[in-house]
């Protein structure tokens, strides 16, 4: 009769079973169940978490180092040289401090925002797209810091240089904020971190964040001070931690 099986169907259905236990037990050229190894490869997709040990990792942190390289080197070739005669070079120079100042500013600000960025990566255990995206973005900020410099060097007294350059570091300083975050929200640290620990840390860069703000509306009304509090914000920081923080706080360094 039409569409009922055949005197055979049972011995297909033996046959099936045992070609699946038998591909079940194929394995992969590292020696693992080819079913086990097509799953861990399916969960390294869709994870995309890269330890320390990963090239990955090491071309985060590389690239990291090269930009901050860069925007460092460049601030030498901000500063014009005195084209004066001899007897004259004296007042030249005098006259070029407060290009100098300003560009001693800026290395001490991003060799600063290195060397947080250092210690972070430092207790890193992962990198994942999240967290390499906000460097990208946090790098691309340090890569404008140059020109920021530069134009503050030029007018160290105009509002607009003083609040472009306080602009680009509250970013550089909200998108460093940013990775602190993200990498506590994804648990990446070597290192379990106490909840405690980590809201002083990130209490810390909020009112640095905040402090960039107060900045940049000083700028307005009075660009030198303006400077003159953005270059301490730092140091004022470091000494009330240093007194007021607890002990993990510091051993973290972030």
């Amino acid at each position: 009769m039409t569409g009922v099986p055949g005197p055979d169907w049972r011995r297909s259905l033996r046959v099936g079973s045992r070609l699946g236990r038998r591909g079940a037990g194929v394995r992969s050229p590292k020696g693992r169940p080819l079913a086990t190894a097509n799953a861990d490869a399916a969960v390294a997709v869709s994870d995309r978490r890269y330890g320390r040990d990963t090239p990955q990792f090491g071309r985060v942190a590389n690239l990291s180092d090269g930009v901050f390289a860069i925007a460092l080197t460049l601030l030498v070739l901000s500063l014009d040289r005195p084209d004066v005669p001899a007897d004259q070079l004296g007042p030249a120079l005098i006259a070029h401090l407060p290009q100098l100042a300003v560009v001693l500013l800026g290395f001490g600000l991003i060799a600063q925002v290195w060397w947080y960025h250092h210690r972070f990566l430092g207790v890193l255990r992962v990198v994942e797209p999240g967290l390499i995206v906000i460097n990208l973005a946090m790098l691309g900020a340090v890569a404008l810091a140059p020109y920021a410099i530069d134009v503050l060097g030029s007018a160290p007294t105009s509002s607009a240089a003083v609040i472009q350059f306080a602009l680009i570091f509250m970013i550089v300083t909200g998108l460093y904020l940013s990775l602190l975050l993200r990498a506590q929200a994804i648990d990446a640290w070597l290192e379990p971190m106490h909840l405690r620990t980590f809201s002083w840390i990130s209490g810390t860069w909020f009112a640095m964040l905040a402090g960039h703000t107060i900045v940049v509306l000083v700028a307005l009304v009075q660009p030198v001070v303006a400077i003159v509090v953005l270059a301490s914000i730092g140091t004022l920081a470091g000494f009330l931690m240093a007194w007021l923080a607890p002990k993990a706080y510091h051993d973290w360094g972030l």
